[in-house]
């Protein structure tokens, strides 16, 4: 007789009803809604830091070979369009003197890759073409420019505007870049 009724009490306990499976998958919902639009805005910065930090590391890069060789360091953007720098760019010792990447008489130190992502860097007319980095440190031509890179969607928000100042000095700021 005991076992009947201990049958009896745990088929009671079952699960959950339909009231409550909605009632859950409902919040759920609700959480899941607030957080996705937060959670895509972390990605596009995180993606924007990740580019900006990819340019500056190049810029950091001619300065400082610049200076550790003493010789002059060309950054000189790939592609066609002046100030247009989503193709790539290439950083190297620029032995003849023409301003262009020659495999045959110039020193390539590093090639970058087009921007991913439907990423856009942009520069002013000081920087449309190459940044020339002196054994000073200093920078060709002597004014300071601005790189404006931006997400296909072109939110001002997660967008970076890299610096570089005259004397070759390199520093980012988040939000304001002209898309």
């Amino acid at each position: 007789m005991f076992s009947k009724v201990k049958q009896a009490q745990s088929s009671k306990v079952a699960g959950f009803t339909l009231i409550e499976l909605l009632v859950t998958v409902s919040i759920a919902a609700i959480v899941i809604g607030f957080a996705t639009p937060a959670m895509e805005l972390m990605i596009d910065n995180n993606r924007a830091a990740s580019q900006t930090n990819i340019l500056v590391a190049s810029l950091g890069l001619a300065r400082s070979e610049a200076i550790k060789t003493g010789n002059d360091v060309i950054v000189h953007r790939k592609g066609a369009t002046a100030s247009n720098w989503d193709a790539g760019w290439d950083i190297f010792f620029d032995i003849n003197g023409d301003g262009d990447y020659d495999a045959g008489t110039d020193t390539l130190i590093k090639t970058y890759p087009a921007l991913t992502g439907g990423f856009t860097l942009r520069t002013g007319a000081s920087f449309d073409d190459s940044i020339t980095f002196q054994a000073s440190g200093l920078i060709t031509p002597a004014i300071g420019d601005t790189f404006n890179l931006c997400n296909s969607d072109r939110n001002v928000d997660t967008a970076r505007q890299i610096i570089i100042n005259n004397v070759g000095r390199v520093y980012t700021v988040t939000g304001g870049a002209v898309c």
